[in-house]
Protein backbone atom coordinates (compact mmCIF):
# COMPACT_ATOMS: atom_id res chain seq x y z
CA UNK A 1 0.00 0.00 0.00
CA UNK A 2 1.35 3.39 -0.93
CA UNK A 3 0.58 6.99 -1.64
CA UNK A 4 0.47 7.27 -5.42
CA UNK A 5 0.27 11.08 -5.60
CA UNK A 6 -0.19 14.19 -3.46
CA UNK A 7 -2.51 16.67 -5.19
CA UNK A 8 -2.78 20.42 -4.63
CA UNK A 9 -5.66 22.54 -5.94
CA UNK A 10 -5.55 25.46 -8.34
CA UNK A 11 -8.25 28.09 -7.89
CA UNK A 12 -10.82 28.06 -10.67
CA UNK A 13 -14.02 30.08 -11.25
CA UNK A 14 -17.02 28.31 -9.76
CA UNK A 15 -20.20 28.82 -11.84
CA UNK A 16 -21.98 26.01 -9.97
CA UNK A 17 -22.29 27.65 -6.54
CA UNK A 18 -22.73 31.21 -5.23
CA UNK A 19 -19.01 31.42 -4.41
CA UNK A 20 -16.44 32.93 -6.73
CA UNK A 21 -13.83 30.15 -6.77
CA UNK A 22 -13.38 26.42 -6.26
CA UNK A 23 -10.32 24.38 -5.38
CA UNK A 24 -11.57 21.14 -6.94
CA UNK A 25 -9.00 21.26 -9.78
CA UNK A 26 -6.16 19.40 -8.06
CA UNK A 27 -2.92 18.22 -9.68
CA UNK A 28 -0.06 16.00 -8.46
CA UNK A 29 3.08 17.67 -7.09
CA UNK A 30 6.51 16.06 -6.81
CA UNK A 31 7.84 17.96 -3.80
CA UNK A 32 7.15 17.08 -0.14
CA UNK A 33 3.99 18.67 1.32
CA UNK A 34 3.44 19.63 4.94
CA UNK A 35 0.31 18.15 6.55
CA UNK A 36 -1.18 19.79 9.65
CA UNK A 37 -4.53 19.87 11.40
CA UNK A 38 -6.42 22.90 10.03
CA UNK A 39 -8.46 25.49 11.88
CA UNK A 40 -12.19 24.79 12.36
CA UNK A 41 -14.50 25.12 9.38
CA UNK A 42 -15.10 28.64 8.17
CA UNK A 43 -11.53 29.73 7.46
CA UNK A 44 -10.94 27.84 4.20
CA UNK A 45 -7.95 25.99 5.70
CA UNK A 46 -7.34 22.31 4.92
CA UNK A 47 -4.66 19.86 5.97
CA UNK A 48 -2.22 20.26 3.07
CA UNK A 49 0.02 23.32 2.80
CA UNK A 50 -0.68 25.24 -0.41
CA UNK A 51 -4.24 23.95 -0.74
CA UNK A 52 -7.53 25.49 0.43
CA UNK A 53 -11.31 25.42 -0.04
CA UNK A 54 -13.48 28.39 -1.02
CA UNK A 55 -16.93 27.19 -0.01
CA UNK A 56 -16.02 27.65 3.64
CA UNK A 57 -19.57 26.99 4.82
CA UNK A 58 -19.67 23.39 3.59
CA UNK A 59 -16.02 22.32 3.27
CA UNK A 60 -12.79 22.35 5.20
CA UNK A 61 -12.13 22.12 8.93
CA UNK A 62 -10.66 19.41 11.10
CA UNK A 63 -13.10 16.68 10.03
CA UNK A 64 -12.42 17.36 6.32
CA UNK A 65 -8.71 18.10 6.55
CA UNK A 66 -7.64 15.69 3.79
CA UNK A 67 -9.63 13.90 1.08
CA UNK A 68 -8.39 10.52 -0.20
CA UNK A 69 -9.54 8.47 -3.18
CA UNK A 70 -8.30 5.10 -4.41
CA UNK A 71 -6.63 4.77 -7.81
CA UNK A 72 -8.46 1.48 -8.22
CA UNK A 73 -11.82 3.28 -7.93
CA UNK A 74 -10.66 5.94 -10.41
CA UNK A 75 -9.76 3.16 -12.84
CA UNK A 76 -13.24 1.64 -12.45
CA UNK A 77 -14.81 5.02 -13.20
CA UNK A 78 -12.51 5.53 -16.18
CA UNK A 79 -13.64 2.23 -17.65
CA UNK A 80 -17.30 3.02 -16.97
CA UNK A 81 -17.13 6.54 -18.36
CA UNK A 82 -14.92 5.60 -21.29
CA UNK A 83 -12.33 8.33 -20.61
CA UNK A 84 -8.99 8.48 -18.78
CA UNK A 85 -9.07 9.99 -15.29
CA UNK A 86 -5.86 11.53 -13.93
CA UNK A 87 -4.89 11.60 -10.28
CA UNK A 88 -6.61 14.50 -8.51
CA UNK A 89 -9.47 14.87 -10.99
CA UNK A 90 -12.06 14.07 -8.30
CA UNK A 91 -10.60 16.83 -6.14
CA UNK A 92 -8.78 14.37 -3.88
CA UNK A 93 -5.66 15.43 -1.98
CA UNK A 94 -4.31 11.88 -1.82
CA UNK A 95 -4.55 9.25 -4.53
CA UNK A 96 -3.79 5.87 -2.96
CA UNK A 97 -2.79 2.50 -4.37
CA UNK A 98 -3.56 -0.79 -2.66
CA UNK A 99 -5.66 0.86 0.06
CA UNK A 100 -9.29 -0.22 0.42
CA UNK A 101 -10.64 3.29 0.94
CA UNK A 102 -14.29 2.32 0.54
CA UNK A 103 -13.91 -0.55 3.00
CA UNK A 104 -11.97 1.49 5.55
CA UNK A 105 -13.54 1.57 9.03
CA UNK A 106 -14.53 4.92 10.53
CA UNK A 107 -11.78 5.75 13.04
CA UNK A 108 -9.18 3.64 11.22
CA UNK A 109 -5.72 5.27 11.33
CA UNK A 110 -3.21 5.30 8.51
CA UNK A 111 0.48 6.09 8.84
CA UNK A 112 1.79 7.65 5.65
CA UNK A 113 5.54 7.97 5.45
CA UNK A 114 7.56 8.14 8.68
CA UNK A 115 5.66 11.00 10.37
CA UNK A 116 2.03 11.54 9.35
CA UNK A 117 -0.95 9.73 10.91
CA UNK A 118 -4.43 10.31 9.46
CA UNK A 119 -7.79 9.06 10.76
CA UNK A 120 -10.72 7.99 8.57
CA UNK A 121 -13.55 10.35 9.43
CA UNK A 122 -16.48 10.62 7.01
CA UNK A 123 -17.27 9.86 3.36
CA UNK A 124 -17.57 12.57 0.76
CA UNK A 125 -21.13 13.55 -0.18
CA UNK A 126 -21.23 14.74 -3.83
CA UNK A 127 -22.26 18.34 -4.48
CA UNK A 128 -23.17 20.55 -7.43
CA UNK A 129 -19.57 21.72 -7.91
CA UNK A 130 -18.42 18.10 -8.32
CA UNK A 131 -21.08 17.45 -10.97
CA UNK A 132 -20.38 20.73 -12.77
CA UNK A 133 -16.62 20.18 -12.74
CA UNK A 134 -16.96 16.79 -14.43
CA UNK A 135 -19.62 18.21 -16.79
CA UNK A 136 -21.74 15.07 -16.63
CA UNK A 137 -25.50 15.28 -16.31
CA UNK A 138 -26.87 13.11 -13.51
CA UNK A 139 -23.41 12.66 -11.99
CA UNK A 140 -24.56 13.15 -8.40
CA UNK A 141 -27.10 10.35 -8.72
CA UNK A 142 -24.63 8.09 -10.53
CA UNK A 143 -21.83 8.69 -8.01
CA UNK A 144 -24.24 8.09 -5.13
CA UNK A 145 -25.54 4.84 -6.60
CA UNK A 146 -21.99 3.49 -7.01
CA UNK A 147 -21.21 4.12 -3.30
CA UNK A 148 -17.46 4.62 -3.89
CA UNK A 149 -17.22 8.05 -2.27
CA UNK A 150 -13.65 8.22 -0.98
CA UNK A 151 -13.06 9.47 2.55
CA UNK A 152 -12.19 12.60 4.47
CA UNK A 153 -9.37 12.22 7.02
CA UNK A 154 -8.43 13.97 10.26
CA UNK A 155 -4.80 14.83 10.95
CA UNK A 156 -3.67 13.02 14.12
CA UNK A 157 0.09 13.51 13.73
CA UNK A 158 1.44 16.21 11.38
CA UNK A 159 4.47 15.95 9.15
CA UNK A 160 5.73 15.81 5.56
CA UNK A 161 4.37 13.46 2.91
CA UNK A 162 5.22 12.96 -0.75
CA UNK A 163 4.27 10.68 -3.63
CA UNK A 164 5.57 7.15 -3.14
CA UNK A 165 5.37 7.13 0.66
CA UNK A 166 4.19 3.80 2.10
CA UNK A 167 0.75 3.65 3.71
CA UNK A 168 0.23 1.38 6.71
CA UNK A 169 -2.94 0.75 8.72
CA UNK A 170 -1.81 1.32 12.30
CA UNK A 171 -5.12 1.00 14.13
CA UNK A 172 -8.59 -0.29 13.28
CA UNK A 173 -11.63 -0.04 15.62
CA UNK A 174 -13.65 -3.16 16.42
CA UNK A 175 -16.94 -2.00 14.87
CA UNK A 176 -18.00 -2.64 11.27
CA UNK A 177 -19.06 0.87 10.23
CA UNK A 178 -17.09 1.41 7.05
CA UNK A 179 -16.90 4.38 4.71
CA UNK A 180 -19.32 2.60 2.37
CA UNK A 181 -21.82 1.81 5.15
CA UNK A 182 -21.76 5.41 6.37
CA UNK A 183 -22.24 6.77 2.88
CA UNK A 184 -25.19 4.47 2.11
CA UNK A 185 -26.80 5.24 5.47
CA UNK A 186 -26.67 8.98 4.78
CA UNK A 187 -27.91 8.71 1.20
CA UNK A 188 -29.76 5.67 -0.11
CA UNK A 189 -30.23 3.24 2.81
CA UNK A 190 -31.55 4.99 5.96
CA UNK A 191 -32.09 1.59 7.55
CA UNK A 192 -28.33 1.56 8.21
CA UNK A 193 -28.45 4.73 10.32
CA UNK A 194 -28.54 2.97 13.73
CA UNK A 195 -25.19 1.37 12.96
CA UNK A 196 -23.55 4.78 12.67
CA UNK A 197 -24.05 5.42 16.39
CA UNK A 198 -21.46 2.74 17.21
CA UNK A 199 -18.67 4.62 15.42
CA UNK A 200 -17.10 6.92 18.05
CA UNK A 201 -14.87 8.67 15.50
CA UNK A 202 -17.81 9.82 13.40
CA UNK A 203 -18.34 13.61 13.75
CA UNK A 204 -20.88 14.55 16.41
CA UNK A 205 -23.02 16.43 13.89
CA UNK A 206 -23.43 13.33 11.73
CA UNK A 207 -24.37 11.15 14.71
CA UNK A 208 -26.87 13.75 15.88
CA UNK A 209 -28.47 13.81 12.45
CA UNK A 210 -28.63 10.01 12.46
CA UNK A 211 -30.36 10.00 15.86
CA UNK A 212 -33.01 12.44 14.72
CA UNK A 213 -33.72 10.56 11.52
CA UNK A 214 -34.17 7.21 13.24
CA UNK A 215 -36.47 8.46 16.02
CA UNK A 216 -40.09 8.31 14.80
CA UNK A 217 -41.26 10.66 17.54
CA UNK A 218 -38.97 13.35 16.24
CA UNK A 219 -39.89 12.79 12.60
CA UNK A 220 -43.59 13.00 13.38
CA UNK A 221 -43.20 16.37 15.12
CA UNK A 222 -43.28 19.28 12.63
CA UNK A 223 -41.37 21.39 15.15
CA UNK A 224 -38.48 18.94 15.50
CA UNK A 225 -35.00 20.34 15.96
CA UNK A 226 -33.87 19.32 12.48
CA UNK A 227 -36.58 21.42 10.90
CA UNK A 228 -36.50 24.31 13.37
CA UNK A 229 -32.82 24.84 12.53
CA UNK A 230 -33.87 25.83 9.05
CA UNK A 231 -34.54 29.56 9.04
CA UNK A 232 -35.52 29.66 5.39
CA UNK A 233 -39.20 30.46 4.88
CA UNK A 234 -41.03 29.35 1.76
CA UNK A 235 -41.02 32.05 -0.91
CA UNK A 236 -44.27 33.76 -1.74
CA UNK A 237 -46.33 32.36 -4.57
CA UNK A 238 -48.69 35.32 -4.86
CA UNK A 239 -52.03 35.58 -3.04
CA UNK A 240 -54.74 33.47 -4.67
CA UNK A 241 -57.23 34.52 -1.97
CA UNK A 242 -56.88 38.21 -2.78
CA UNK A 243 -57.18 37.49 -6.48
CA UNK A 244 -60.27 35.39 -5.85
CA UNK A 245 -61.88 38.28 -3.94
CA UNK A 246 -61.08 40.65 -6.81
CA UNK A 247 -62.51 38.31 -9.42
CA UNK A 248 -65.45 37.38 -7.14
CA UNK A 249 -67.77 34.72 -8.48
CA UNK A 250 -66.00 34.40 -11.84
CA UNK A 251 -62.72 33.03 -10.48
CA UNK A 252 -64.49 30.77 -8.01
CA UNK A 253 -66.53 29.34 -10.86
CA UNK A 254 -63.43 28.67 -12.96
CA UNK A 255 -61.68 27.10 -9.97
CA UNK A 256 -64.58 24.70 -9.61
CA UNK A 257 -64.54 23.92 -13.31
CA UNK A 258 -60.84 23.10 -13.09
CA UNK A 259 -61.52 20.65 -10.29
CA UNK A 260 -59.81 22.75 -7.61
CA UNK A 261 -61.03 23.57 -4.16
CA UNK A 262 -59.99 25.60 -1.16
CA UNK A 263 -58.43 24.32 2.02
CA UNK A 264 -58.96 25.40 5.60
CA UNK A 265 -56.14 27.39 7.13
CA UNK A 266 -55.60 24.70 9.74
CA UNK A 267 -53.83 22.48 7.17
CA UNK A 268 -51.22 25.04 6.16
CA UNK A 269 -48.70 24.18 8.90
CA UNK A 270 -48.56 20.60 7.58
CA UNK A 271 -47.67 21.81 4.10
CA UNK A 272 -45.07 24.15 5.56
CA UNK A 273 -43.52 21.44 7.74
CA UNK A 274 -43.28 19.14 4.70
CA UNK A 275 -41.47 21.87 2.77
CA UNK A 276 -39.16 22.61 5.70
CA UNK A 277 -38.31 18.91 6.04
CA UNK A 278 -37.34 18.82 2.35
CA UNK A 279 -35.28 22.01 2.73
CA UNK A 280 -33.43 20.45 5.69
CA UNK A 281 -32.70 17.31 3.61
CA UNK A 282 -31.27 19.41 0.77
CA UNK A 283 -29.11 21.55 3.04
CA UNK A 284 -27.73 18.54 4.90
CA UNK A 285 -27.17 16.56 1.67
CA UNK A 286 -29.42 13.77 2.94
CA UNK A 287 -31.31 11.67 0.40
CA UNK A 288 -34.88 10.96 1.56
CA UNK A 289 -36.04 7.55 0.37
CA UNK A 290 -39.53 7.32 1.90
CA UNK A 291 -42.37 9.71 2.54
CA UNK A 292 -41.55 11.39 5.88
CA UNK A 293 -44.06 11.77 8.66
CA UNK A 294 -44.09 15.54 8.16
CA UNK A 295 -45.70 14.98 4.73
CA UNK A 296 -48.05 12.12 5.49
CA UNK A 297 -51.74 12.78 5.01
CA UNK A 298 -51.11 15.48 2.41
CA UNK A 299 -52.48 15.25 -1.10
CA UNK A 300 -50.12 14.92 -4.09
CA UNK A 301 -50.89 18.55 -4.97
CA UNK A 302 -49.81 19.71 -1.51
CA UNK A 303 -46.65 17.63 -1.65
CA UNK A 304 -45.92 19.04 -5.11
CA UNK A 305 -46.24 22.54 -3.66
CA UNK A 306 -43.88 21.65 -0.81
CA UNK A 307 -41.38 20.19 -3.28
CA UNK A 308 -41.41 23.36 -5.35
CA UNK A 309 -40.81 25.48 -2.26
CA UNK A 310 -37.85 23.34 -1.19
CA UNK A 311 -36.28 23.34 -4.65
CA UNK A 312 -36.64 27.10 -5.02
CA UNK A 313 -34.82 27.52 -1.71
CA UNK A 314 -31.78 25.85 -3.29
CA UNK A 315 -31.18 28.79 -5.64
CA UNK A 316 -31.65 31.63 -3.16
CA UNK A 317 -29.22 34.45 -3.90
CA UNK A 318 -28.37 33.14 -7.39
CA UNK A 319 -29.27 35.40 -10.31
CA UNK A 320 -27.80 33.46 -13.23
CA UNK A 321 -30.58 31.33 -14.71
CA UNK A 322 -28.27 28.55 -15.91
CA UNK A 323 -26.73 28.28 -12.45
CA UNK A 324 -30.20 28.25 -10.91
CA UNK A 325 -31.18 25.27 -13.06
CA UNK A 326 -27.99 23.43 -12.11
CA UNK A 327 -28.53 24.00 -8.38
CA UNK A 328 -32.16 22.96 -8.56
CA UNK A 329 -31.20 19.82 -10.50
CA UNK A 330 -28.60 18.97 -7.86
CA UNK A 331 -31.08 19.60 -5.03
CA UNK A 332 -33.80 17.50 -6.63
CA UNK A 333 -31.66 14.39 -6.17
CA UNK A 334 -32.12 14.53 -2.41
CA UNK A 335 -35.92 14.73 -2.37
CA UNK A 336 -37.09 13.15 -5.63
CA UNK A 337 -37.90 9.76 -4.07
CA UNK A 338 -39.78 11.39 -1.23
CA UNK A 339 -42.28 12.90 -3.59
CA UNK A 340 -42.46 9.89 -5.90
CA UNK A 341 -43.54 8.00 -2.77
CA UNK A 342 -46.58 10.23 -2.30
CA UNK A 343 -49.66 7.99 -2.05
CA UNK A 344 -52.14 8.17 -4.88
CA UNK A 345 -55.36 10.03 -4.10
CA UNK A 346 -58.30 7.70 -3.58
CA UNK A 347 -61.76 8.32 -4.93
CA UNK A 348 -63.42 9.47 -1.75
CA UNK A 349 -65.90 12.22 -0.94
CA UNK A 350 -64.24 15.61 -0.84
CA UNK A 351 -65.13 16.19 2.79
CA UNK A 352 -63.28 13.09 3.93
CA UNK A 353 -59.86 14.05 2.60
CA UNK A 354 -57.78 17.20 2.81
CA UNK A 355 -57.85 19.42 -0.28
CA UNK A 356 -55.07 21.43 -1.81
CA UNK A 357 -54.58 24.84 -0.22
CA UNK A 358 -52.44 26.13 -3.06
CA UNK A 359 -53.40 25.31 -6.59
CA UNK A 360 -50.50 23.57 -8.31
CA UNK A 361 -48.87 25.12 -11.34
CA UNK A 362 -50.08 22.20 -13.45
CA UNK A 363 -53.72 22.84 -12.48
CA UNK A 364 -53.34 26.56 -13.14
CA UNK A 365 -51.72 25.87 -16.49
CA UNK A 366 -54.49 23.53 -17.58
CA UNK A 367 -57.15 25.94 -16.36
CA UNK A 368 -55.47 28.69 -18.38
CA UNK A 369 -55.46 26.43 -21.44
CA UNK A 370 -59.19 25.70 -21.10
CA UNK A 371 -60.04 29.39 -20.61
CA UNK A 372 -57.80 30.32 -23.55
CA UNK A 373 -59.52 27.83 -25.86
CA UNK A 374 -62.94 29.19 -24.88
CA UNK A 375 -61.70 32.75 -25.44
CA UNK A 376 -60.38 31.92 -28.92
CA UNK A 377 -63.61 30.13 -29.79
CA UNK A 378 -65.69 33.14 -28.76
CA UNK A 379 -63.33 35.42 -30.67
CA UNK A 380 -63.70 33.31 -33.81
CA UNK A 381 -67.48 33.43 -33.45
CA UNK A 382 -67.39 37.22 -33.14
CA UNK A 383 -65.07 37.60 -36.11
CA UNK A 384 -67.19 35.30 -38.25
CA UNK A 385 -70.23 37.39 -37.43
CA UNK A 386 -68.37 40.57 -38.37
CA UNK A 387 -67.14 39.04 -41.65
CA UNK A 388 -70.59 37.85 -42.66
CA UNK A 389 -72.06 41.30 -42.01
CA UNK A 390 -69.15 43.26 -43.44
CA UNK A 391 -70.72 43.31 -46.91
CA UNK A 392 -72.97 46.10 -45.78
CA UNK A 393 -71.27 49.41 -46.49
CA UNK A 394 -70.41 51.77 -43.70
CA UNK A 395 -72.87 54.60 -43.13
CA UNK A 396 -71.97 57.83 -45.01
CA UNK A 397 -70.03 60.30 -42.91
CA UNK A 398 -68.98 57.68 -40.37
CA UNK A 399 -66.05 58.78 -38.20
CA UNK A 400 -64.74 55.26 -37.38
CA UNK A 401 -63.53 52.57 -39.66
CA UNK A 402 -61.76 49.45 -38.39
CA UNK A 403 -58.78 48.32 -40.52
CA UNK A 404 -59.29 44.59 -41.31
CA UNK A 405 -55.61 43.95 -40.59
CA UNK A 406 -56.25 44.64 -36.88
CA UNK A 407 -58.76 41.79 -36.71
CA UNK A 408 -56.28 39.45 -38.39
CA UNK A 409 -53.45 40.58 -36.10
CA UNK A 410 -55.64 40.10 -33.02
CA UNK A 411 -56.59 36.57 -34.01
CA UNK A 412 -53.06 35.67 -35.15
CA UNK A 413 -51.42 36.82 -31.93
CA UNK A 414 -54.03 35.00 -29.85
CA UNK A 415 -53.42 31.78 -31.78
CA UNK A 416 -49.63 32.14 -31.56
CA UNK A 417 -49.84 32.71 -27.80
CA UNK A 418 -52.05 29.65 -27.42
CA UNK A 419 -49.54 27.47 -29.29
CA UNK A 420 -46.69 28.81 -27.15
CA UNK A 421 -48.70 28.05 -24.01
CA UNK A 422 -49.30 24.48 -25.18
CA UNK A 423 -45.55 24.18 -25.80
CA UNK A 424 -44.90 25.42 -22.25
CA UNK A 425 -47.26 22.80 -20.78
CA UNK A 426 -45.42 20.13 -22.76
CA UNK A 427 -41.86 21.23 -21.88
CA UNK A 428 -42.11 23.23 -18.66
CA UNK A 429 -39.71 25.90 -19.98
CA UNK A 430 -40.12 29.11 -18.01
CA UNK A 431 -39.24 31.29 -20.99
CA UNK A 432 -42.22 29.96 -22.94
CA UNK A 433 -44.58 30.80 -20.07
CA UNK A 434 -43.42 34.40 -19.94
CA UNK A 435 -43.48 34.71 -23.74
CA UNK A 436 -47.10 33.55 -23.77
CA UNK A 437 -47.90 36.01 -20.97
CA UNK A 438 -46.40 38.90 -22.92
CA UNK A 439 -48.28 37.95 -26.08
CA UNK A 440 -51.52 37.62 -24.16
CA UNK A 441 -51.04 41.12 -22.74
CA UNK A 442 -50.72 42.51 -26.28
CA UNK A 443 -53.73 40.50 -27.45
CA UNK A 444 -55.93 41.79 -24.62
CA UNK A 445 -54.82 45.36 -25.19
CA UNK A 446 -55.53 45.10 -28.91
CA UNK A 447 -58.88 43.44 -28.25
CA UNK A 448 -59.99 46.20 -25.89
CA UNK A 449 -59.00 48.75 -28.52
CA UNK A 450 -61.07 46.97 -31.16
CA UNK A 451 -64.15 46.67 -28.95
CA UNK A 452 -64.20 50.09 -27.28
CA UNK A 453 -62.25 52.46 -29.52
CA UNK A 454 -62.55 51.10 -33.07
CA UNK A 455 -66.01 49.55 -33.20
CA UNK A 456 -67.15 47.96 -36.42
CA UNK A 457 -69.86 49.74 -38.37
CA UNK A 458 -71.57 46.43 -39.02
CA UNK A 459 -73.88 45.09 -36.39
CA UNK A 460 -72.05 44.20 -33.19
CA UNK A 461 -72.20 40.72 -31.66
CA UNK A 462 -74.53 40.42 -28.72
CA UNK A 463 -73.54 41.94 -25.41
CA UNK A 464 -73.53 38.45 -23.87
CA UNK A 465 -70.99 37.09 -26.38
CA UNK A 466 -68.77 40.15 -26.12
CA UNK A 467 -68.95 40.15 -22.32
CA UNK A 468 -68.16 36.44 -22.14
CA UNK A 469 -65.20 36.95 -24.46
CA UNK A 470 -63.81 39.72 -22.26
CA UNK A 471 -64.39 37.75 -19.05
CA UNK A 472 -62.71 34.60 -20.34
CA UNK A 473 -59.80 36.63 -21.76
CA UNK A 474 -59.28 38.28 -18.37
CA UNK A 475 -59.52 34.92 -16.59
CA UNK A 476 -57.03 33.42 -19.04
CA UNK A 477 -54.56 36.21 -18.33
CA UNK A 478 -55.01 35.70 -14.58
CA UNK A 479 -54.19 32.00 -14.73
CA UNK A 480 -51.36 32.44 -17.22
CA UNK A 481 -49.76 35.13 -15.08
CA UNK A 482 -50.10 33.16 -11.84
CA UNK A 483 -48.57 30.10 -13.53
CA UNK A 484 -45.70 32.14 -14.95
CA UNK A 485 -44.75 33.73 -11.63
CA UNK A 486 -44.94 30.30 -10.02
CA UNK A 487 -42.24 29.02 -12.39
CA UNK A 488 -39.70 31.58 -11.21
Amino acid sequence: MRLLSVNIGKPRPNPWKPVALTGIDKHPVSHPVMVTSPDPRGTGDVGLAGDRVYDVKNHGGTDQAVYAYAREDLDDWAAELGTPLRNGVFGENLTTEGVDVTGAVIGERWRIGPDVVLEVCIPRIPCGTFQGWLARAGWIKRFTAAARPGTYLRVIEPGLIRAGDPAVIEERPGHDVTVAVTFRALTTEPGLLPRLLTADALPDGVKELARKRIEPAVLSNPQCDELSRVRQHPPAHGNPVAVAVAMAGLVLAVFSAAGCSSQPDTSQPSVESCAQFAIAAIRNHVTVTTLPAACRGLTPAQIDSAAGTALRSADDGVRDKALKRQRIAAASHFIERMFVAAPAQRSEPQASSPAAGWISRTALGLAALCAWLVTVALGLAMMLRWVLRSRARDAPGSRFRRPPALNVAHLGLAGAGLLIWIAYLATGLTGLAWTATALLTVVIGLGMTLVFFLPSQSRHPSVVVTGAHIIFATTTFLFVFLTAIGTG
